[in-house]
């Protein structure tokens, strides 16, 4: 109980101190400034001084080891996630260690969510800690798709901001080394690039709202089974995607037993974003390209999310792209506290302010139902390893 209480108060803390410095940058923007230095600096240490954070952190720290150990040299990290092996070989050669790796990831993430958020700073106060509050329950767990999307959300950056003048060469070099970090991020890489295109919104509310019940229909037990030769054809082209693929009918039929749509958590955060879905659709529609960019990742992530719950490979793709929501809720956030649109405020105020309780009080009230030992800190950690904590989230099936 006492680990999960300071988890909380160091989670709140990190989100209000963030929410300061986006607000400080929201006015003078530069990274390279107390406000900025103060952000990077608050969430690297919270984040990056973790431990056990997630069954990719335990499982990972034996991958470093081995690595670092010369003993993986016919992997598949070699043959395929060179980005990762070579990091993991260049900071093991210089003495570094994988608390320190899992520091320089967390570092690598507030820095480019930064320098993405830069298009977005109007609303800085408020997307940058929401920002972080949708994305780090997955930082912490898939650290190294997270390392990857870094990469390609700093060449994003530079397509938004239209940095230079061969920006999307830049996006796609960065994107191609994010990929060498995880293979599997290469439609994240694509799909984003075809976005930046698009203009204009994706779709009326309306008709997300027909699509959520097709998809909804679709996510049924009959019909997700119906697509498990073609996922096992598609996962097959990759031994890294082939470990997904295994046992993939034991995998939906669990899913769909206790999918994470369908509990108390899902249920909030799917009835939240019902709301959103209409109220930003006029608010990032009025706000200029960047927002309707970013509401219209949103809906896709949205649009898909009965069906990509059910299965853990294409869950990472959507739980990504979900991530874009923090965007769409400080505009929103803005329009009704910063413009003062009255209308908005009576109509919509309570609403808004529900939702963003909700939110904000899913995360804290969660980690209270699980194994306490899963949100520790390297100095509370007594004697707990890696190795302890792998098995302790196999045996919860986490």
């Amino acid at each position: 109980m006492e680990q999960v209480i300071i988890y909380d108060f160091l989670l709140v803390t990190m989100l209000f101190l963030l929410s300061k410095a986006g607000e400080k940058l929201r006015r003078k923007w530069k990274i390279i400034s107390y406000a900025g230095i103060s952000a990077i600096l608050v969430y690297t240490l919270n984040e990056g001084l973790r431990f056990g954070r997630g069954i990719d952190y335990n499982a990972y720290w034996k991958v470093f080891n081995r690595i670092a150990a010369g003993e993986t040299n016919d992997s598949m990290y070699v043959n395929m996630d060179v980005g990762f092996y070579y990091f993991c070989k260049f900071l093991s050669s210089i003495g570094g260690t994988w608390q320190e790796c899992v520091l320089f990831m967390s570092f690598l993430f507030i820095v480019s969510s930064l320098q993405f958020l830069k298009s977005y700073r109007d609303t800085m106060q408020y997307a940058l800690p929401l920002w972080v509050l949708f994305s780090f329950s997955q930082t912490e767990n898939v650290m190294r798709w997270f390392v990857g999307f870094s990469l390609i959300l700093i060449g994003l950056s530079l397509i938004m901001q239209k940095n230079g003048k061969n920006y999307y060469l830049f996006y796609l070099f960065l994107s191609a080394i994010g990929c060498t970090v995880h293979f599997g991020l290469i439609p994240v890489a694509l799909l984003l690039l075809l976005m930046t295109f698009k203009e204009t919104l994706l779709i009326k509310p309306m008709y997300v709202y027909i699509g959520l019940a097709i998809s909804i229909v679709l996510a049924q037990v009959g019909s997700l089974l119906g697509y498990i030769d073609l996922f096992n054809m598609f996962a097959s082209m990759s031994d890294r995607f082939s470990n997904y693929a295994e046992d993939t009918e034991y995998w939906i039929m669990k899913a769909s037993s206790v999918g994470s749509l369908y509990t108390f958590t899902g249920i909030v955060d799917f009835v939240c974003s019902l709301f959103v879905v209409a109220v930003g659709y006029k608010a990032c529609g009025n706000a200029g390209k960047h927002y309707v960019f970013a509401y219209n990742i949103f809906i896709i992530a949205f649009l898909f999310r009965p069906i990509t719950t059910q299965m853990e490979l294409l869950n990472r793709y959507d739980t990504l792209l979900y991530t874009f929501r923090a965007i769409v809720y400080a505009r929103i956030l803005q329009d009704m506290c910063i413009k003062r649109k009255q209308k908005q405020r009576v109509l919509w105020g309570p609403v808004m302010a529900c939702v963003m309780f909700l939110n904000i009080a899913q995360p804290l009230l969660v980690p209270f139902r699980n194994d306490s030992r899963k949100y520790l800190y390297v100095w509370n950690k007594g004697n707990l390893t890696a190795d302890k904590m792998y098995d302790i989230y196999i045996k919860d099936g986490d």
